[in-house]
């Protein structure tokens, strides 16, 4: 996890955890887990391609056959907020579920925020204690929170990642394109 650009944002705590049952997760928890992977697998709404102009971002895990590509439309107000965000692709429930999530969390956010996000779930999927950015709104973060139920599954965690690291791949694109216009100006800036 980037420790100097997670410092830097507030964060809030999770609220507290419930006992847990049998199989590892309370009873509240696992009945929302489910509830969400049948939810968003089944949902179509951010299935496709958005209009141009648009940046992507593949993914592919081989264990399972998982193959997704999401796609997203950047504001151009110099904060590249991501505006919409849709995904193509096969794969398992956990993935086609996680994928859907990610088109509804990302909406509003920047590259940067999407990086605390990614890094958010991917510490709740390995069981570790953190803390949400301020970025993400407490429905969303829930939703993050039972996606994380795959964490007792340790093999499936790459399904669930899978959606997230294709939106990080689109995403340095621009983060690259913007150091590289930051250098060139910088460059420039000593020149004149």
């Amino acid at each position: 996890m980037n420790t100097q650009a997670s410092a830097a944002v507030s964060r809030t705590p999770l609220p507290a955890s419930k006992p847990q049952g049998p199989g590892g997760l309370s009873g509240d928890l696992k009945q929302l887990y489910q509830s969400v992977i049948l939810t968003h697998c089944k949902d179509k709404t951010n299935r496709g391609r958005p209009e141009l102009p648009y940046i992507s971002g593949e993914g592919r895990n081989a264990m399972c056959g998982d193959q997704i590509t999401m796609h997203l439309v950047l504001s151009d107000d110099g904060h590249n907020r991501i505006n919409r965000a849709m995904f193509e692709g096969h794969g398992c429930a956990m993935c086609l579920a996680s994928a859907s999530v990610l088109t509804q969390v990302a909406v509003g956010h920047t590259p940067g925020e999407m990086t605390e996000i990614s890094e958010y779930l991917t510490a709740l999927c390995h069981g570790e204690q953190a803390l949400a950015p301020a970025s993400l709104s407490a429905s969303h973060r829930g939703e993050l929170e039972a996606l994380s139920g795959v964490r007792l599954f340790p093999a499936r965690i790459r399904c669930v990642q899978l959606a997230w690291e294709a939106a990080q791949d689109a995403l340095t694109s621009v983060t690259d394109q913007a150091a590289t216009d930051q250098g060139v100006a910088s460059v420039g800036d000593q020149t004149a």
